[in-house]
């Protein structure tokens, strides 16, 4: 029998790391190895369904954000990324902590310095109870902050998190 997934998420369990890809610097940096003074940029950013994921004894959906980053001081050998989230699309997100995602950090096993550019996708599953609901359209912004502490400006995206029909078997 057919039914209709409505889960909504309290907490959001987040899957990062789809094969990050490294790429030369093509920047510039100190001749001492310091590779900081220059903040990323997420460049391409989309979101797409992710379809549903197991979790647990059930499937869950999910979204998949994928963006390209590039840094000047080639300092993305270790990165993380920050998305929060709203309901009011107007251009502004604000940073609150119910209304944040923050996925394990990544780190590229690259040499400092060396990483100039990347490619990668955090996956979101929509698990619990009231913070995203399906079917709704959000506002999210995302940033990139590299291996120095230096954020990448903000970049924003809107988008509708998905609606399917599933059979689970109950």
């Amino acid at each position: 029998m057919g039914s209709r997934m409505a889960f909504v998420a309290a907490m959001l369990v987040v899957v990062a790391c789809l094969q990050p890809k490294a790429g030369d610097s093509g920047g510039t940096r100190a001749n001492d190895g310091d590779c900081t003074g220059n903040p990323p940029v997420i460049e391409d950013l989309t979101m797409a369904d992710g379809g549903w994921v197991d979790h647990g004894d059930t499937s869950v959906p999910s979204i998949v954000f994928s963006f390209d980053g590039a840094d000047r001081d080639g300092d993305l050998h270790r990165y993380s990324v920050d998305i929060w989230f709203d309901t009011r699309v107007d251009g502004s997100v604000p940073r609150g902590e119910d209304n944040h995602i923050a996925p394990d950090p990544f780190d590229l096993g690259e040499a400092p310095c060396e990483v100039g550019r990347m490619t990668t996708q955090v996956r979101v599953t929509i698990l619990g109870d009231e913070a995203i609901a399906l079917g709704t359209e959000y506002e999210w912004m995302v940033v990139l902050t590299d291996a120095s502490g230096a954020e990448s400006p903000p970049a924003m995206i809107v988008g509708t998190t998905p609606i399917e029909e599933v059979d689970d078997g109950r």
